[in-house]
């Protein structure tokens, strides 16, 4: 019995694959930080993998690529986690398991390259996450609050706070603004208008690449 489900795991094992991740762009001060602590200047053509942390400097970019998946503008300002790759069932473009980053602080533009049936990727933080289909939209974290602008497609935003739901889970369409913001371990979501949405001109600077380059 125990030979059977070994044997079923290598077979389940050749049937999916996870795709890479390459830096197709890179200017500025940016750096991948590993557990001991070093730092390493990241560069165009570098592959990614699992639990890498990414920073940018104050005036860097890089722009990530998926292939068969997406494309990810990085901000200056930002820090990420590559929590998990996506998995693909071989000689298929169906996903098996969604891709997943943890975004830590700053922005972010995510261009799908087309719609799945089921979620393709999630951007996490401490007390929610998103997850996407098939979309364009940007998404800003400073602290706990969160700010997110779909320019196409649809993200659902799901509550995870404390294993408690402030608010249900809400489906975004195309040209909807939210802002959730944490309040004493407490969850609290609400609509913005375009002119709410631009706060800083970092985040103004960000929405203008989002909405000119649609």
């Amino acid at each position: 019995m125990k030979f059977l489900f070994i044997l079923i795991s290598i077979i389940l094992s050749q049937l999916v694959y996870s795709q890479e991740i390459r830096v197709l762009f890179s200017k500025g001060k940016n750096y991948k930080l590993l557990d001991s602590g070093i730092t390493t200047s990241i560069k165009k053509g570098m592959s990614l993998l699992e639990k890498d942390i990414i920073a940018t400097g104050k005036n860097g970019l890089i722009i990530l690529k998926i292939a068969g998946h997406s494309t990810i503008r990085v901000e200056g300002s930002t820090k990420i986690r590559i929590s998990q790759l996506p998995y693909f069932f071989e000689n298929t473009d169906e996903i098996e398991r969604e891709g997943s980053v943890f975004l830590e602080f700053g922005s972010l533009i995510i261009d799908m390259s087309r719609s799945f049936d089921s979620e393709a990727l999630k951007i996490k933080t401490t007390n929610s996450s998103m997850g996407v289909r098939g979309t364009r939209f940007l998404v800003n974290r400073d602290v706990d609050n969160i700010l997110l602008s779909v320019n196409k497609g649809q993200v659902e935003i799901h509550n995870q706070l404390s294993g408690e739901k402030d608010f249900a889970d809400i489906m975004l369409e195309e040209g909807d603004i939210v802002y959730v913001q944490s309040k004493k371990r407490k969850t609290e979501f609400s609509w913005w208008t375009l002119r709410d949405f631009i706060l800083t001109i970092s985040t103004a600077v960000s929405l203008y690449y989002l909405i000119e380059s649609r």
